[in-house]
């Protein structure tokens, strides 16, 4: 890919194999294809810390990769990333309403992804964008997450206060004087205050 920029459609001719992977939380399917569709080999492999580095690191002939933009793609598209050229995020909505077409497997899925980029017309593929781009985005995204959580868990200590009809006068009830004088006030006992 330019430098900057994120991949997109990078897969699309030049590969001389392809591997379709079918991912899941534990393990993912891979299928690997030549270009005349014919399979050279199936994999079963575990996703850990040993064998996704050792399946990355050592593919015959740099076979590029489909793999579907399903839950927990970034860490195995990450570890590809370094050592394939060619990788394709393809949407799942779009290879769905393919794989429907036919009984659902895991080895059928990668496959089917092993197949697409042979094929036309290849379903529309996921923008992916560099990885600093990635970082940072993942980066405001968990801040934002936080900044929610300590919002929710404001507005229900104003709640307990309000349920108990308590009335504090200060501009910040979070700041250090205020949080010491709510640990000594009257509440029922199910808003106990720790």
């Amino acid at each position: 890919p330019i430098p900057g920029k994120g991949r997109r459609n990078t897969l699309i001719g030049g590969a001389a194999m392809f591997t379709g992977v079918d991912h899941h939380e534990r393990f993912s399917v891979t299928t690997m294809m030549d270009g005349t569709g014919r399979i050279i080999d199936r994999q079963k492999i575990k996703n850990d810390a040993a064998s996704l580095p050792a399946f990355a690191a050592s593919p015959p002939e740099n076979p590029g990769i489909a793999l579907e933009a399903t839950n927990g793609w970034h860490c195995f598209y990450e570890l590809m990333e370094d050592h394939r050229d060619k990788i394709a995020l393809a949407r799942p909505l779009k290879t769905r309403t393919i794989e429907e077409a036919r009984i659902k497997t895991d080895t059928t899925g990668a496959t089917i992804l092993a197949t697409f980029p042979g094929q036309a017309p290849f379903p529309p593929l996921a923008y992916i964008a560099p990885r600093d781009a990635r970082d940072t985005r993942e980066f405001l995204r968990h801040r934002a997450s936080l900044v929610s959580a300590r919002t929710s868990l404001k507005n229900k200590a104003h709640a307990v206060l309000d349920k108990n009809g308590i009335d504090i006068e200060a501009s910040d009830i979070f700041g250090k004087k205020v949080v010491q004088r709510l640990h000594g006030l009257p509440v029922r006992e199910c808003y106990p205050i720790e």
